[in-house]
């Protein structure tokens, strides 16, 4: 599995030139976005996939009857961005992909979303609460069903989960103190590509 991620940091200064870029739907949803760092991190995630998976106005996205987007004829992916990061994720098995910024978990998220197994590992700690949530998110997004697949149901201590009927391979890293977690249904190699401000195409004359 390759994961192209990218700072949106290195971004801002283009974001009007990234925005005319993109195709009409993703540049509506980015617009669309009220707060500044949202509407440049929903900028980031369509330029990895125009300039990754070459998702455009004659390649656009279809949705599954769950609204998991899936590129016809092309390969798997999955896209989450959170902080300063927008990461996308493709392989030819189902998948998802998760990373979240640094916070604080709240007592009523903990008690809610995880298991007591996970509680104990995880202590105080709201770093590995967080690592398990992105392993989590991966699963629901790997499975189509979202927010709709109840989180504390999905065990993640172990490198495989079970989930929606189906068997669940998990890896996770940290980047730049940001918890990446990645779920696919079958055995994979996790791959970390950081991608620079070179990914926009040069500028015309």
């Amino acid at each position: 599995m390759d994961i192209y991620c990218i700072s949106t940091t290195l971004l801002q200064p283009e974001l009007p030139r990234i925005l005319a870029l993109l195709p009409p739907e993703r540049r509506a949803k980015a617009e669309a976005c009220k707060k500044p760092d949202d509407r440049l991190r929903c900028a980031a995630a369509g330029l990895l996939l125009l300039q990754i998976l070459h998702v455009g106005a004659d390649r656009p996205l279809a949705y599954s009857a769950c609204g998991k987007p899936f590129l016809p004829g092309g390969p798997q992916f999955s896209l989450s961005h959170s902080g300063s990061y927008a990461v996308l994720a493709v392989d030819s098995l189902p998948l998802g992909v998760d990373i979240e910024a640094p916070r604080t978990v709240s007592p009523l998220l903990r008690q809610r979303c995880f298991t007591p197994e996970e509680r104990h590992w995880a202590g105080d700690d709201d770093g590995r609460y967080l690592q398990l949530w992105t392993r989590k998110e991966s699963v629901m997004k790997a499975s189509g069903r979202g927010i709709s697949l109840p989180a504390r149901e999905i065990g993640v201590l172990g490198d495989t989960v079970c989930a929606d009927g189906r068997v669940w391979h998990l890896q996770s890293c940290v980047l730049d103190g940001c918890p990446l977690s990645a779920a696919a249904c079958g055995p994979f190699a996790m791959a970390v590509h950081r991608v620079g401000a070179d990914i926009l195409p040069a500028a015309a004359e």
